[in-house]
């Protein structure tokens, strides 16, 4: 049986402007339950609007953007908000509330978009700390963490819950490298339950190892963001 769409990009422009260093032209793709799609961007030149895209936060020049079924542009506030919940994100910046603590800033999306028990929340973060190599969730603001712990905290954060869609934008960025294997782990478990990953690199080490397993794979060619066909 065919999976359900997660997510549809029909014809899709959003030009070239700060603070975006690529673009998008009349982009079309279709992201299924479980499909893991494959970005490559320049260094230097790195900033793209896909992820926004992806998750209803950008204003389009042309196309229309569907999530679960629905146009972005479509939704009321409540549910937009709402299916903003369905999305886990590693931000190409690190996106921390500043005035709460790591722990707090991990488990606000769950208890904000769902009635999980408090105690349950943390216990599955804890145990994705574990798969991360981490020695548990830290506590504490966030500028007191190190890079590499702080990117692998983003981590948990982004696929703690049941997100249908998981954007990641250079995720091993600042990370040791023997620590790709956990998050490749566990990007694979989720997208065996139906969990689609957009995964945003431009390492080119990482590269062939997600390229290898996606459906879709996108690159960047002078300004624009294109199907990277025959790879």
């Amino acid at each position: 049986m065919e999976e359900k769409e997660t997510l549809r990009f029909d014809a899709v422009t959003v030009e070239v402007r700060p603070p975006y260093e690529t673009g998008l032209k009349d982009l079309s793709f279709v992201v299924r339950e479980g499909d893991l799609v494959a970005v490559f961007v320049n260094r230097g030149h790195a900033h793209t609007p896909l992820a926004d895209a992806a998750e209803g936060l950008v204003e389009l020049t042309g196309g229309k953007i569907m999530f679960l079924g629905d146009e972005w542009e479509a939704l009321s506030p409540d549910e937009f908000a709402r299916r903003r919940g369905r999305v886990g994100r590693v931000f190409e910046e690190h996106g921390w509330v500043s005035n709460l603590d790591v722990d707090e800033n991990i488990m606000l999306g769950e208890r904000h978009h769902t009635v999980r028990p408090e105690e349950e929340i943390r216990e599955e973060a804890e145990a994705l700390a574990a798969r991360f190599g981490m020695d548990g969730i830290p506590t504490g603001r966030s500028s007191g963490l190190r890079r590499a712990d702080l990117r692998r905290v983003e981590w948990i954060r982004a696929f703690l819950g049941d997100p249908a869609l998981v954007l990641l934008e250079h995720p091993l960025r600042n990370v040791p490298p023997d620590a790709a294997d956990g998050l490749m782990d566990v990007v694979s478990d989720h997208r065996r339950k139906g969990t689609a990953v957009i995964w945003i690199t431009s390492d080119q080490l990482i590269w062939p190892r997600i390229a290898e397993h996606a459906v879709l794979k996108l690159r960047q060619h002078g300004p624009q963001l294109v199907r990277a066909e025959g790879e």
